[in-house]
């Protein structure tokens, strides 16, 4: 399945030179007091080589855990985030997304790493916290 997939995107769904898919299987892990928290595995040794400008946290799926989710993006933050970026995280009307973006912005704030943020509201939210250079994003 996974293969055929594969195959699809790179026929119909042509990507820039500079992007690239990555399929990683899940498994549970524990995150401070959260336990079987589901996280990619491998994902941070896959995504450690780079400097990102634009992340977009959508999976794994989160919303059946209790506590926090989506937490694979923390380790990127200290040195994988482009001085100019912007976070989009997806579901932020869930707790979990919650309190995972509250340990991502205690984390920049920590690395003196100053943002702007906006929560954008419909039938889901979804938060967007940018460097400042990049405010402009938040009164969209």
């Amino acid at each position: 399945m996974i293969s055929m997939l594969k195959e699809f995107v790179k026929r119909f769904l042509p990507l820039p030179m500079r992007w690239a898919t990555l399929h990683k299987p899940l498994s549970f892990q524990n995150y401070k007091e959260y336990e079987s928290i589901r996280m990619y595995e491998g994902f941070e040794e896959a995504m450690s080589n780079g400097k990102y400008d634009l992340i977009c946290v959508d999976g794994p799926i989160g919303g059946d855990l209790i506590g926090c989710a989506r937490i694979d993006i923390l380790p990127l933050l200290r040195n994988n985030l482009a001085d100019s970026f912007s976070i989009l995280v997806d579901d932020y009307n869930r707790i979990q997304e919650q309190n995972m973006v509250k340990d991502l912005l205690s984390t920049l704030d920590d690395l003196g790493i100053a943002y702007a943020k906006s929560i954008y509201k419909g039938t889901k939210q979804t938060i967007i916290i940018c460097s400042e250079n990049q405010k402009f994003l938040t009164s969209l």
